[in-house]
């Protein structure tokens, strides 16, 4: 969200990702670490002329650093609390007067800071499953190599190959329900009903072990060539980034299944489970004040499930006038095509 503008779920952003001077055309290429950054830009926009097309809420500039003329190894980790772990290390070096190589690294792994005090694995039906210790909430477990090859094949043509590879295994939907309905507050029924979010106590009690995991393949190969009077760069990049999750869902809250006789057991089952105020478990079949949010141990909530997976292939060719001429300008083609296939449930 810059500017104001938000891109649509599971559309075209709204932000241009540029990395190294390559357009990312999948919003998921930001999740990764970098073992050699450089430098962030954040552009208000719109940026379109500059950095290609969804960017009217502005850019995202990443850099990272090119190989140097000497071998280096640069190194970082990291240890906290709930067997949280970061690693992320790069090596470059030169490969005689005119090449230069990187390779990079990194592995993040979290056991999460919050525990699921409902069921784990086993039916919600069966309350002697029910622990305080049993399951996770928010873990991760993520890691990406990188490399990088650069070459000055003339005092004024540089070629840059870059892939990346990453895979990411973690929990998703880390939400709770809060009451934002004033005139119950109101009317007597309790604070508890339009809740202040800076006091809510967390306390995660789904009945779905959720996942969210996530494949990327990245190749890219960016040509430059400086002329007498501008910069001629030709880039060509294909993505491969696969995602799918799965979570509690939220129907509860709307009484969608409360006809459905799971839903009917499952709240009977677990009558006096503490859930956060003001939601209350209450008789069956009846439900007698009870109060439903999102995501309880019931089976009330359903699930929600989604897919997205996209491949693309972008191609640019870019001419630049030089820095120092009184009039600048700049002049390209771009080409795109998505494969992108989206399943919601």
């Amino acid at each position: 969200n810059i500017r104001g503008i938000n891109g649509a779920r599971d559309a075209e952003n709204s932000v241009a990702l540029v990395i190294d001077g390559i357009l990312m055309t999948n919003p998921a290429a930001v999740n990764r670490e970098y073992t050699n950054l450089q430098q962030i830009e954040i552009m208000k926009g719109p940026q379109g002329a500059l950095y290609g097309r969804n960017a009217a809420a502005g850019a995202i500039i990443i850099t990272t650093q090119q190989p140097g003329e000497e071998f280096s190894v640069k190194a970082r980790a990291s240890v906290a609390e709930d067997s949280t772990y970061l690693l992320l290390g790069n090596m470059s070096g030169p490969i005689g007067d005119n090449w230069g190589w990187s390779l990079g690294g990194d592995f993040r792994k979290s056991d999460g800071f919050y525990q699921n005090i409902s069921c784990n694995q086993a039916p919600c039906s069966d309350t002697s499953n029910l622990s305080s210790t049993d399951g996770v909430t928010d873990s991760f477990e993520g890691w990406n190599v990188d490399g990088r090859l650069i070459a000055d094949l003339t005092d004024n043509w540089t070629l840059d190959g870059k892939f990346r590879y990453g895979e990411v295994s973690a929990n998703s939907i880390t939400f709770n329900s809060v009451f934002h309905l004033p005139f119950f507050a109101e009317s007597g029924f309790g604070d508890a009903w339009y809740e202040n979010v800076n006091d809510h106590p967390f306390q995660f009690n789904t009945n779905v072990i959720s996942f969210n995991n996530q494949d990327a393949t990245e190749l890219s190969l960016k040509s430059t060539t400086d002329m007498e009077f501008g910069q001629l760069t030709i880039w060509g990049l294909y993505s491969n980034i696969d995602n799918n999750l799965a979570a509690d869902g939220t129907s509860g809250a709307f009484g969608f299944f409360f006809q459905d006789p799971n839903c009917r057991n499952s709240t009977a089952a677990l009558q006096g489970f503490p859930l956060n105020p003001p939601q209350f478990l209450g008789g069956v079949p009846e439900f007698p004040n009870s109060a439903y949010g999102a995501y309880t141990p019931t089976t009330c909530d359903g699930t929600q499930y989604q897919e997205r997976n996209q491949k693309d292939y972008s191609l640019e060719i870019r001419l630049t006038s030089n820095d120092d001429q009184a009039v600048r300008w700049s002049a390209g083609l771009y080409y795109l095509n998505i494969e992108r296939e989206v399943g919601v449930n």
